[in-house]
């Protein structure tokens, strides 16, 4: 047990009677435990301590936008985090990739139809939850992901460890990017990782079950808060294709942008998780190819 037992059981008046490890990743491990009064619940614990309170009070806000579950939050200290255990699988399993074309979409429609909500979730500056402070989108992109990326980009191709070709293309998307980057943007709250992995379906009925796991969750501008819908194998479900159906987007540049964001965000992933540069990022080089800029 790689958990506070003693702050858990007083938290909820309950004891534990058995526990279950479900997997665990950079910032901490995951849990599973059945009360002694029936109650199933998941605790989080963190491998930082700035991590706890944020996520929970994301999960609060984040309910108060969306139709679709979303944990609710029983406890949390610096440590741990104490919510709903909602049932079912994640998307990422591979058994759903053969469900139909008919099927996708329906599950597709229901996911967009949730993620919708947090567009009203507004805020009058743009940045991290508790620390919303630029007044535009691209001065908070730019000093929170865009210049770190680029500075470890340019350490990489340094020291002849990053793609030449990559790294000629991405600085033309930085150039296309910087052209169109001060259109007004209205500061929208983004879950920060919507992708397959947190979006829970049951397997049988393949119906959304909730959404899970924010993580560094954002006021910005909302396309930024569509990139994850492609990351992984998103495309396979049809998320973004829905998104612009729905809600009959007609923003030429929203393509470039998504992708943009995605790719950005991939290069700050790689310091951050020690991984040295994750399948997903192979992933998004190949989309940034197609998009014509």
């Amino acid at each position: 047990m790689q958990y506070n037992y003693d702050a858990v059981v007083q938290a909820l008046n309950a004891k534990i009677v058995s526990t279950k490890y479900l997997g665990g990743g950079s910032f901490g491990k995951v849990f599973k435990a059945t009360l002694d009064d029936g109650r199933v619940v998941a605790i989080k614990n963190y491998s930082r301590k700035d991590l706890s309170e944020t996520e929970a009070k994301t999960l609060k806000i984040l309910a108060e936008y969306t139709s679709v579950k979303v944990p609710e939050v029983y406890y949390y200290n610096e440590d741990l985090l104490v919510m709903e255990f909602l049932k079912g699988q994640n998307l990422l399993h591979p058994k759903f990739i053969f469900k139909s074309k008919s099927k996708k979409k329906a599950l597709a429609k229901e996911i967009i139809d949730g993620i919708l909500g947090w567009e009203n979730a507004t805020n009058e500056k743009f940045g991290y939850l508790e620390d919303a402070k630029y007044d535009t989108w691209s001065e908070c992109f730019e000093e929170l992901k865009l210049k770190p990326a680029i500075e470890y980009m340019n350490k990489l191709y340094a020291n002849g460890k990053f793609n030449k070709k990559h790294y000629a293309l991405i600085n033309k998307a930085i150039e296309k990017y910087k052209a169109i980057k001060n259109e007004p943007q209205k500061p929208v709250l983004c879950h920060g990782d919507i992708n397959i992995m947190n979006i829970m379906v049951e397997p049988k009925t393949f119906r959304l079950v909730g959404f899970i796991d924010p993580y560094q969750p954002i006021y910005a501008d909302y396309a930024y808060g569509l990139y994850p819908l492609v990351n992984m194998w998103g495309n396979v479900y049809y998320l973004y294709e829905t998104y612009k159906e729905i809600t009959n987007n007609t923003d030429g540049k929203l393509d470039f942008k998504v992708v943009f964001y995605g790719l950005i965000n991939e290069i700050m992933f790689i310091p951050e998780s020690g991984i040295d540069f994750p399948p997903w990022y192979q992933l998004w080089m190949r989309r940034f190819k197609k998009c014509k800029f």
